[in-house]
């Protein structure tokens, strides 16, 4: 993920490229950073997160038949804020809800992978509580959804986390479909920037 994407370009197209980043010309160019850090990108970066997280949520609305709600911080504290997250699904004739959360990541090793979704999960723990005390008697599951930039998804987990929210084998598949193909999509409007 490191490659030098100038570079590449450049030796593709019989030329010789540059070693900054072509975008913020400030860091060395890479896969890696035009993807997580160039700061000339971050509009461009959140974007794509969110462009994939909408594929997600509204696979799995129309496969369960209810919305996914967007929760949207409207604080000024931006603590508070960062445990608000991507989504949430109610499922009240089950008594259950989901706080669904995706994230994407630079790796594609399956232990990293799995590191980030637990970080996640520890994250949003102190939600999962305060949901549990709202609404006594209800289930409350966290679904890490993780992605890397190439869109590689950790297969099992993301099955197991369609199966937890009431889909079939074939929509859950369906979802995880949609998401590595608006991930490909998304990368290819960043390289268009």
């Amino acid at each position: 993920f490191c490659f030098p994407t100038a570079d590449i370009v450049a030796r593709n197209n019989g030329g010789r490229g540059g070693t900054e980043c072509p975008v913020c010309r400030q860091m060395p160019d890479s896969f890696s950073h035009m993807h997580m850090a160039c700061p000339e990108l971050d509009g461009a970066q959140s974007a794509m997160h969110n462009d994939i997280a909408e594929a997600i949520w509204t696979g799995v609305g129309e496969a369960t038949g209810l919305p996914v709600l967007w929760p949207e911080a409207h604080t000024t504290d931006e603590d508070l804020a960062r445990f608000i997250p991507d989504g949430l699904l109610l499922k009240e004739r089950d008594r259950e809800i989901h706080i669904l959360e995706f994230a994407r990541s630079m790796t594609d090793n399956r232990d990293a992978m799995e590191a980030r979704a637990w970080a996640k999960r520890n994250h949003y723990h102190s939600t999962s509580l305060y949901l549990k005390r709202r609404h006594p008697g209800w289930r409350v599951y966290t679904h890490t959804l993780i992605m890397n930039v190439l869109g590689k998804v950790d297969l099992p987990r993301w099955m197991e986390s369609m199966e937890q929210m009431g889909l079939s084998e074939s929509k859950g598949r369906g979802v995880v479909q949609a998401a590595i193909r608006e991930c490909v999509m998304a990368t290819h409007r960043l390289a268009n920037v």
